[in-house]
């Protein structure tokens, strides 16, 4: 069992320290852990609420480099970061990623272009600007090749009960996109254990779209918090689950280190 899509307390929404993230999945039997907090971003006069601030990002590979060597004989530690597609600032961000050396970056879609000043796409029911937006970023994003895989991609279904054909079209080309580039799909445990709050993703219909592209697929905890990780049966329940669907999640993925 891996995860690489891991949280810190940095993002301002995610609880614990670092090392309990790694004692957690030791406990859990993670074998690779990979560390995706929020990425920052260079603003001018603007302090996000749910990521680290430029300043911080140094402490935070320092901290993981540190738990990497700790903990070298018990688990393998990947550093990466979560990222939006902000257009503006895709040099940055690939500058950042090659001065830093980091491991790996996901592409997770919550705003577009920017943060700055913008809602949260997935508060609420999405409107067609917010909708246009979230696909269009999906699409761009994988298309830089510079991620891993595509968190939570049937996030813009969390409002939606069940699938008309404008939302079975977009899913269609994010899952399409994705089998081209053979870049993995998430399938997003955090999501699934709010479902039953009233949200409706992961979706299933989306997750037998997948199936029916045999579109490649990972399972990612999104753990906002140690304990999180040890949610063993949540992860072995879902791949039951998407092996039922006729799809095989990826194990591992194949890093530059």
């Amino acid at each position: 069992m891996n995860n690489y899509h891991t949280h810190t307390y940095r993002c301002m929404h995610a609880f614990g320290s670092d090392e309990e993230y790694v004692k957690a999945a030791i406990k859990a039997g993670i074998k690779e852990l990979g560390f995706s907090d929020h990425t920052p971003w260079p603003y001018d006069n603007f302090k996000s609420h749910m990521r680290m601030e430029e300043n911080q990002l140094t402490e935070y590979i320092e901290s993981l480099v540190y738990l990497k060597d700790k903990y070298s004989n018990k688990i393998c530690i990947k550093i990466g970061l979560e990222c939006e597609y902000f257009p503006d600032y895709i040099p940055w961000l690939k500058e950042t990623y090659e001065k830093n050396k980091l491991d790996f970056l996901i592409l997770g879609i919550h705003f577009y272009p920017t943060d700055q000043n913008v809602k949260y796409m997935h508060a609420k029911p999405m409107d067609e600007n917010t909708f246009n937006n979230y696909l269009l970023a999906c699409i761009k994003g994988m298309e830089t090749g510079m991620f891993e895989y595509l968190a939570h991609p049937d996030l813009f279904l969390r409002f939606v009960p069940k699938m008309d054909k404008k939302y079975q079209d977009a899913s269609i080309k994010i899952i399409k996109k994705a089998k081209s580039l053979d870049l993995p799909l998430e399938y997003n445990l955090n999501s699934l254990y709010y479902k039953s709050n009233g949200f409706h993703n992961p979706s299933d219909e989306f997750w037998k779209l997948v199936a029916d592209y045999n579109a490649p697929t990972i399972i990612g905890f999104d753990a906002h918090s140690p304990q999180f990780l040890t949610e063993r049966e949540l992860y072995i329940n879902s791949k039951k689950y998407l092996k039922n669907l006729g799809i095989k999640p990826l194990k591992k993925l194949e890093l530059k280190s």
